[in-house]
């Protein structure tokens, strides 16, 4: 499973699945985890918490392996996957343990933790499973590991329990979904390239009496906003990778300032030890709410002066809430530097290191919000608008 930016520069990884970056430079210098591995599960077990799944255990021998992993990488920058090959340096029988069994993902921000997973929904199905008892974690070198795959069958409950994502009345919920995960959930969306981003995609998990999930039947699922007519989505029940639950992607973004109630029903079949099969019944229906300000409409990036060297853009936020922002200066759709800031206040300028290539794009990416999974914007600016600046950047394509 694959995660990829809407730049086309990263992806993510949750078995079988990959979130790439784009490396920058020499590998650093031998470092703690950022951040620690007990803070990462702590993150992890608040957004549990706030599903309603119990939370897990931090077991250091997963996050020991997990470190092992960001060494080979660190020695293999592009060998990224679920496996180590014993023929590199850095393999090892613990790194290899830990790529089979865990959620990976490359070149996220530092102390990013668990951020990354959640937007996509076969990693946040994962991270999220009922069962899942222990998990370990190290980010360092470019690669966050997490351990995805410490289940225990025996934290049952004793009805049909379901949890959704988005929680009932959660709000600030990101109007769309911007495609980056592999396998694509865009590619199931009838004429969609792949690229072009859906709406946000919910999810729904369960847990209950039985052993496994033999199969899940959906009779009906609707997303609507009051006054207005449902929203057309697509839904997945018989995908691996969705473990026995469900997943709603909506064909087109969601309005931003606007409640939706989601509203599901259907079957669970749950299978018992000794193989028979019972039907367990569900109705759902509860509400989230998107942000009611776009982001990226308060946001205007300026690129003010380009030297040989430098790329100096100035960022002007209507907000003096902090938030984190990504930019990346982009060849098309390639990222070939990208840098990430904090932003304090309404106005901030910004020096980049200039790459050799031709520079055709600014993309900025911005995170913020009450929790620290938070809401993303993005806001691309064509450095071609920019008269002189485009001029220069041309004239150093020769590198």
């Amino acid at each position: 499973m694959d995660v990829y930016g809407g730049w086309r520069a990263r992806r993510c990884v949750l078995l079988g699945c990959v979130l790439l970056g784009l490396l920058g430079g020499a590998a650093p210098a031998r470092a703690a985890s950022a951040p620690s591995p007990d803070a990462a599960i702590d993150q992890l077990n608040a957004w549990r918490s706030m599903v309603g799944v119990p939370p897990v255990a931090h077991d250091a021998s997963l996050s020991r392996q997990c470190r092992s992993h960001a060494s080979y990488y660190r020695l293999n920058p592009t060998e990224r996957g679920h496996r180590e090959k014993p023929s590199l340096p850095g393999y090892s029988e613990s790194g290899d343990r830990a790529a089979r069994a865990s959620v990976l993902a490359y070149e996220e921000a530092p102390t990013a933790g668990v951020a990354p997973w959640e937007p996509a929904p076969y990693h946040r199905l994962a991270l999220l499973e009922p069962r899942l008892a222990a998990s370990g974690f190290w980010s360092e070198f470019g690669l966050s590991c997490m351990q995805a795959t410490a289940l225990d069958a025996t934290l049952r409950t004793p009805a049909l329990t379901a949890y959704t994502y988005p929680v009932r009345g959660q709000r600030g919920v990101a109007p769309s979904f911007d495609c980056r995960e592999i396998p694509n959930p865009c590619d199931a969306v009838p004429n969609n390239d792949g690229r072009t981003p859906t709406g946000f995609n919910i999810s729904v998990q369960f847990n209950g009496p039985w052993a496994t999930i033999a199969g899940v039947d959906v009779d009906s699922a609707t997303v609507a906003a009051a006054g207005r007519p449902p929203v057309d989505v697509i839904v997945q029940t018989r995908e691996r990778v969705l473990r026995g639950g469900i997943v709603l992607i909506p064909r087109r973004p969601l309005r931003y300032g606007t409640t939706y109630v989601a509203a599901v029903s259907g079957t669970v079949a749950g299978r018992a030890e000794d193989g028979t099969v019972t039907p367990h019944p569900f109705a759902l229906s509860w509400d989230f709410s998107t942000p009611g300000v776009d982001p990226a409409a308060s946001l205007r990036v300026t690129v003010e002066r380009v030297t040989r060297s430098r790329v100096h853009v100035r960022l002007d936020l209507q907000s003096d809430e902090p938030r984190e922002a990504r930019i990346s200066l982009l060849k098309h759709n390639m990222a070939l530097v990208r840098v990430t800031r904090q932003i304090t206040g309404p106005t901030q300028r910004i020096s980049i290191a200039r790459p050799r290539h031709r520079v055709t794009r600014v993309a900025v990416l911005l995170r913020g919000g009450p929790r620290h999974i938070g809401v993303a914007a993005r806001l691309a600016t064509d450095i071609k608008a920019v008269s002189k600046p485009s001029r220069v950047l041309t004239a150093r394509a020769r590198g």
